[in-house]
C-alpha cells in the first residue's frame, strides 16, 4: 500500500506542483523497495530459521531415536535376565517337585511292602485266638474252683 507523503504548503509552494509530486513518488517508490527489501530479508530469514528448526529436529529425532534404541536394549537385556532366572527358578522347583515325588512313591512302595492290612488281620487272628485260649483255661479254672467247692461241701459232716 502506497502512502503519500503530505508535504506542508510552503515546500508545495516553494517546490512547485510538479516538484513535490516527484518527491511524493520517490518517497512512495523508495517505501516500496524498502518494503520489498524487507519483505525478502524476512523470507530469507524465516527460511534459515526454517532450515535451522528442521536441522535441529532431526537432531533431536536422531538422540532421541538412540535413546529409544539404548533403552530398547537395555529392557531386553533386563527381560533376557529375568526370564534366565525365571527359568532357573522354574528348574529348580522342577527339580524339587520331581525329589517329592520320588519321595511319595518310594514311601507308598514301603507301605505297600509293609501290607499293613494283612498284618493287622493276622494280629486280630492272634488275638482271638489267645482270647480264646483264655477263655478255656478261665472255664477250667472256674470248673475246677466250683468242683473244690462243691467237694469240700460234700465232705463236710
Amino acid at each position: 500500500m502506497i502512502v503519500t507523503a503530505k508535504l506542508s504548503k510552503e515546500l508545495y509552494n516553494r517546490l512547485g506542483e510538479r516538484v513535490a509530486n516527484e518527491l511524493v513518488v520517490w518517497f512512495n517508490s523508495v517505501s516500496e523497495m524498502y518494503r520489498s527489501d524487507l519483505r525478502e530479508f524476512n523470507e530469507m530469514n524465516f527460511s534459515r530459521f526454517d532450515a535451522t528448526l528442521e536441522q535441529r529436529l532431526a537432531q533431536f529425532e536422531a538422540k532421541l531415536e538412540r535413546r529409544l534404541a539404548q533403552s530398547d536394549a537395555k529392557l531386553e537385556r533386563r527381560l533376557a535376565q529375568s526370564d534366565a532366572t525365571l527359568e532357573r527358578r522354574l528348574a529348580q522347583s522342577d527339580a524339587k517337585l520331581e525329589r517329592l515325588a520320588q519321595a511319595t512313591a518310594q514311601l507308598e512302595q514301603r507301605l505297600t511292602s509293609l501290607d499293613v492290612d494283612r498284618r493287622f488281620a493276622a494280629l486280630d487272628v492272634k488275638i482271638e485266638r489267645v482270647f480264646a485260649d483264655h477263655l478255656k483255661w478261665s472255664f477250667v479254672f472256674w470248673l475246677g474252683t466250683i468242683g473244690a467247692i462243691i467237694a469240700s461241701a460234700t465232705l463236710k459232716p
